[in-house]
């Protein structure tokens, strides 16, 4: 069966050809972090059902509610909040029990990290997995 044609990169202003999801070896994507969303355009409604003000109201009386107390490692000065379990992972967006204080670095960005490789596991198994 004949391959298809090769195709451009996709990002803007790059011409080599694309080697895998439409991007050249140089435009690959590396995970959340360093990777910009159309969807992170929208406003706090469009992403989590609720206006800008309302998720800070509710951000900050997390915050107070549970003393600044970040719950991975128990230590004061947590300046996040965070979702115990990830909306992509079933957890509910604007739930008071899904949500918890939580220190910017390095507990969310490891957290983030352990999330997202059971992400990429899950969607590993389902493309090996026959449909």
């Amino acid at each position: 069966m004949p391959h298809a044609a090769p195709t451009r990169c996709t990002a803007r202003g790059c011409s080599a050809f694309a080697t895998r999801k439409g991007r050249c070896d140089e435009h690959q994507s590396s995970g959340w972090t360093e990777r910009r969303r159309p969807q992170d355009d929208r406003t706090s409604r469009d992403r989590i059902g609720i206006s800008e003000a309302a998720w800070q109201r509710l951000r900050k009386s997390v915050l107070v509610e549970h003393e600044g107390i970040c719950y991975v490692c128990g230590k004061p000065g947590a300046n996040e909040v965070d979702h115990k379990q990830a909306v992509a992972l079933g957890g509910a967006r604007t739930d008071r029990a899904n949500l918890a204080p939580i220190h910017a670095d390095p507990c969310h960005a490891e957290k983030t990290q352990r999330e997202l490789a059971l992400l990429r596991r899950r969607a590993d198994r389902a493309r090996r997995s026959p449909a």
